[in-house]
Protein backbone atom coordinates (compact mmCIF):
# COMPACT_ATOMS: atom_id res chain seq x y z
CA UNK A 1 0.00 0.00 0.00
CA UNK A 2 1.33 3.59 -0.88
CA UNK A 3 -0.16 6.54 0.34
CA UNK A 4 0.93 10.02 -0.85
CA UNK A 5 0.61 12.93 1.31
CA UNK A 6 0.55 16.34 -0.50
CA UNK A 7 1.76 19.63 1.37
CA UNK A 8 0.95 22.56 -1.06
CA UNK A 9 3.16 21.73 -4.19
CA UNK A 10 5.24 18.81 -2.21
CA UNK A 11 4.28 15.10 -2.50
CA UNK A 12 5.94 12.83 -0.12
CA UNK A 13 5.39 8.95 -0.67
CA UNK A 14 4.50 7.01 2.66
CA UNK A 15 6.01 4.09 4.34
CA UNK A 16 3.25 1.09 4.16
CA UNK A 17 2.86 1.10 7.70
CA UNK A 18 2.42 4.87 7.81
CA UNK A 19 -1.21 6.30 8.05
CA UNK A 20 -1.56 9.84 6.58
CA UNK A 21 -4.19 10.93 9.00
CA UNK A 22 -4.35 15.21 8.54
CA UNK A 23 -1.92 16.78 6.80
CA UNK A 24 0.81 17.20 9.48
CA UNK A 25 -0.34 13.87 11.83
CA UNK A 26 0.70 10.72 11.46
CA UNK A 27 0.08 6.94 12.97
CA UNK A 28 1.63 3.95 12.63
CA UNK A 29 -0.77 0.94 11.61
CA UNK A 30 1.42 -1.67 13.64
CA UNK A 31 3.25 -1.62 16.58
CA UNK A 32 6.65 -0.90 14.96
CA UNK A 33 7.74 2.29 16.72
CA UNK A 34 9.46 4.52 14.29
CA UNK A 35 12.90 5.80 14.75
CA UNK A 36 12.72 9.63 15.77
CA UNK A 37 14.97 12.40 15.18
CA UNK A 38 15.14 15.88 16.42
CA UNK A 39 16.78 18.11 13.94
CA UNK A 40 17.81 21.72 15.74
CA UNK A 41 19.99 24.84 16.32
CA UNK A 42 20.61 26.37 19.82
CA UNK A 43 19.97 29.59 18.89
CA UNK A 44 16.48 28.85 17.03
CA UNK A 45 13.64 30.32 18.61
CA UNK A 46 11.15 27.29 17.26
CA UNK A 47 13.32 24.72 18.41
CA UNK A 48 13.34 26.06 21.97
CA UNK A 49 9.32 25.71 21.37
CA UNK A 50 9.82 22.37 20.63
CA UNK A 51 12.28 21.33 23.27
CA UNK A 52 10.71 23.20 25.99
CA UNK A 53 7.55 20.89 25.12
CA UNK A 54 9.29 17.84 25.49
CA UNK A 55 10.21 18.96 28.92
CA UNK A 56 7.17 20.25 29.76
CA UNK A 57 5.75 16.43 29.37
CA UNK A 58 8.84 14.70 30.34
CA UNK A 59 9.67 13.09 26.91
CA UNK A 60 12.80 13.29 24.52
CA UNK A 61 13.26 12.16 21.46
CA UNK A 62 17.14 11.70 19.69
CA UNK A 63 18.70 15.12 19.08
CA UNK A 64 21.09 16.54 16.40
CA UNK A 65 22.70 20.37 16.23
CA UNK A 66 22.97 20.98 12.42
CA UNK A 67 25.65 23.15 12.95
CA UNK A 68 27.93 20.93 15.24
CA UNK A 69 27.29 18.28 13.00
CA UNK A 70 27.41 17.81 9.23
CA UNK A 71 25.87 14.29 8.89
CA UNK A 72 22.86 15.80 10.63
CA UNK A 73 22.77 18.67 8.05
CA UNK A 74 23.60 16.70 5.28
CA UNK A 75 20.81 14.65 6.33
CA UNK A 76 18.81 17.70 6.29
CA UNK A 77 19.45 18.93 2.86
CA UNK A 78 19.31 15.53 1.54
CA UNK A 79 15.87 13.67 2.82
CA UNK A 80 14.42 17.10 4.00
CA UNK A 81 15.37 19.23 0.72
CA UNK A 82 15.47 22.49 3.11
CA UNK A 83 17.89 23.78 5.52
CA UNK A 84 14.98 24.67 7.79
CA UNK A 85 14.90 23.81 11.60
CA UNK A 86 13.08 22.60 13.80
CA UNK A 87 12.80 19.34 11.40
CA UNK A 88 11.41 16.65 13.20
CA UNK A 89 12.14 12.76 11.35
CA UNK A 90 9.75 10.08 12.07
CA UNK A 91 11.33 7.50 10.04
CA UNK A 92 12.12 9.11 6.96
CA UNK A 93 9.65 12.09 6.28
CA UNK A 94 10.33 15.31 7.52
CA UNK A 95 8.15 17.39 9.71
CA UNK A 96 8.62 20.82 9.96
CA UNK A 97 7.22 23.81 11.68
CA UNK A 98 7.50 23.76 15.48
CA UNK A 99 3.53 23.94 15.73
CA UNK A 100 2.99 21.20 13.43
CA UNK A 101 6.30 18.83 15.32
CA UNK A 102 4.49 19.57 18.98
CA UNK A 103 1.12 18.63 17.29
CA UNK A 104 2.19 15.45 16.20
CA UNK A 105 4.42 15.01 19.48
CA UNK A 106 0.94 15.43 21.58
CA UNK A 107 -1.05 12.78 19.11
CA UNK A 108 2.22 10.18 19.82
CA UNK A 109 3.54 10.76 23.41
CA UNK A 110 3.22 6.81 23.62
CA UNK A 111 6.45 6.78 21.13
CA UNK A 112 8.16 8.67 22.85
CA UNK A 113 11.06 7.95 25.47
CA UNK A 114 10.98 9.51 28.88
CA UNK A 115 13.29 11.79 29.95
CA UNK A 116 16.48 10.82 31.33
CA UNK A 117 16.83 11.99 34.76
CA UNK A 118 20.30 13.24 35.38
CA UNK A 119 22.81 11.41 36.89
CA UNK A 120 25.42 12.79 38.88
CA UNK A 121 28.41 14.55 36.97
CA UNK A 122 25.96 15.67 33.78
CA UNK A 123 26.22 18.93 35.21
CA UNK A 124 30.18 19.49 35.31
CA UNK A 125 30.93 21.25 38.23
CA UNK A 126 27.80 20.96 40.13
CA UNK A 127 28.10 17.79 41.55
Amino acid sequence: MNLFLFFAFLSVSLPDDLVATTEISFHYSSLKKPSLLLLYTPSCPYCHRVLDYLASIQKSVPLCNVRANRECMAKLMREGKKALVPCLFIGDIPLYDSSAIIEWLQSHQDLLDPLAPLSKGTLGSLD
